[in-house]
């Protein structure tokens, strides 16, 4: 935080024993020489063998912390302001883009706190996120007390863009400490994380539903702006100083390599439409549930806990098997056609809505397009490295903010997409062409598997002369099984 080093074993494995998140720790491999580049976050020695410590453990509760907090900020508005916005006469596709105003500041600032990570310290973008989410919720409690619908929503949309400011620089930091810190674990890590997340988006309804009926508008900005406010003071007492030398953060050169890696644009691209499946339905349930189905604000905040809850069992348990398969893509492919499914039951074809099916689609769709998300994180990663990318703090902030501004992508076409069809043709009309997308996602996702799964045979049936020879094969099949297709 203010360049101290972690002491012993702060000096970072090397890039041959990082490139792959699912292989355990290469003893054999060298340290970085004294000349290169250290990491802006240091990581201590023999990580990947030992059991956690106290201080990993305080890293760990840390960023997952945070998770929580800012995807509870950002999604308790989901049960009372959309109803708050119809007393007002506000078109639904206004209130779908103050939503998507939240996503539309992640996506042009999260590359600005990947470049920050490296430069600034990595803790200290941190804590400065958390404290700016919290201080901009407590003012979105302001903004009932404006009359004028072009105030409110003005006021309104202003709010959620601070909010997301400090919520770009909190997670673009915290995705960088995992995969620094914990290259061996970076799926479960990076599961658990998101887990955290699917119980903020879950909770935060329930709470905001709550709080609402309880204490009015106002009520919910104050409780949960406080508490993520004071979470920011307790980590800038409680997290390890984790700052080393600061670095150049990567470039447009390193950010256009990535991108042109195969691997890389297809997990892009998953991360965009799981994002948009997440969010596009959020502008129309309340008023839909209400209309068709009497589902009041309270209800609709249980529901989105009841659906958050499977996401919040299975999550790790989906990180730690990414940890373990030598490709991710199968279970990706089958994630997204499972979440296209649950994604259809809101408005199913031939039948009418009813609670239960709502319900049971709320359920599946938070499960399985969870079950497809995990997976990118580590897969960029790798297609990072495989790209040619310095294994370095820098390159793990880059593609931290890739990655959150890749869901930023989503999450701004999704509500803009979502309001403009429910406004045109309905909600179910917005119900089907979402669950459309998803499944079709589903097809490069199953491509990609086949490829690795070929590649793979391919490898172990190379012949080789000698033993010495089989074990150089065996090593490259362990080391590309999932190399992108270049």
């Amino acid at each position: 935080m203010d360049g101290a080093s972690d002491g012993p074993g702060s000096v970072e494995t090397s890039g041959a024993a990082r490139s792959d998140p699912r292989h355990g720790p290469d003893n054999s491999a060298p340290h970085r020489a004294d000349s290169e580049p250290q990491p802006d976050v240091t990581q201590p020695a023999g990580r990947a063998t030992s059991r956690l410590s106290w201080r990993d453990v305080i890293v760990i509760a840390n960023v997952v912390t945070g998770n929580l907090l800012f995807s509870s900020v950002a999604s308790m508005i989901v049960p009372f302001f959309p109803t708050e916005a119809e007393r007002r006469d506000v078109p639904q596709t206004w209130v779908g883009a103050v939503f998507s105003a939240h996503a539309v500041t992640m996506l042009v600032t999260a590359p600005l706190a990947g470049r920050a990570v490296p430069a600034l310290g990595v803790a200290r973008v941190f804590q400065l996120g958390l404290a700016l989410t919290g201080v901009a919720t407590v003012g979105f409690g302001l903004v009932d007390r404006i009359d004028s619908q072009t105030g409110f929503i003005a006021a309104s949309t202003a709010a959620r863009v601070a909010e997301a400011l400090g919520t770009a620089a909190a997670y673009t930091a915290g995705c960088t400490i995992i995969a620094n810190q914990f290259p061996q674990r970076v799926h479960f890590l990076f599961g658990l994380g998101e887990t955290m997340v699917g119980v903020g988006m879950a909770a935060g309804p329930a709470l905001g539903g709550l709080l609402y009926a309880v204490g009015g508008y106002s009520t919910p900005f104050y409780a949960l702006g406080g508490v993520t406010v004071a979470a920011a003071v307790l980590s800038w007492c409680s997290l390890p100083a984790l700052s080393g030398a600061p670095q150049q953060p990567a470039g447009g050169a390193q950010l256009l390599r990535l991108l042109r890696c195969p691997e890389a644009a297809l997990n892009v691209a998953t991360v965009i439409t799981v994002s948009a499946g997440y969010t596009a339905l959020r502008p129309g349930l309340a008023p839909f549930a209400a209309a068709r189905l009497g589902v009041s604000a309270e209800q609709l905040s249980l529901y989105f806990l009841l659906a958050g809850g499977m996401y919040t069992l299975t999550g790790p348990l989906v990180g730690k098997l990414c940890d373990r398969l030598g490709s991710t893509y199968p279970l990706m492919a089958v994630a997204l056609a499972l979440a296209a499914v649950g994604l259809a039951l809101f408005c199913p074809p031939g039948l009418p809505p009813s609670r239960p099916l709502l319900v049971t689609g709320m359920t599946v769709r938070e499960l399985f397009l969870g079950g497809a998300l995990i997976p990118t994180f580590g897969n960029l990663l790798h297609a990072a490295l495989a790209a040619g990318l310095a294994d370095t703090v820098a390159t793990q902030a880059l593609v931290s903010a890739v990655w959150a501004a890749s869901f930023s992508v989503g999450s701004v076409l999704g509500p803009l997409a979502g309001g403009l069809l429910t406004d045109a043709a309905g909600f179910s009309a917005a119900v089907d062409v979402f669950s459309a997308l998803v499944l079709l996602m589903a097809l490069p996702a199953l491509a990609m598997a086949c490829a690795q799964g070929r590649r793979a045979v391919s490898l172990k049936e190379t012949p080789a002369d000698t033993e010495g020879e089989r074990s150089a094969v065996d090593e490259s099949a362990e080391l590309t099984d999932r190399t992108p297709l270049v």
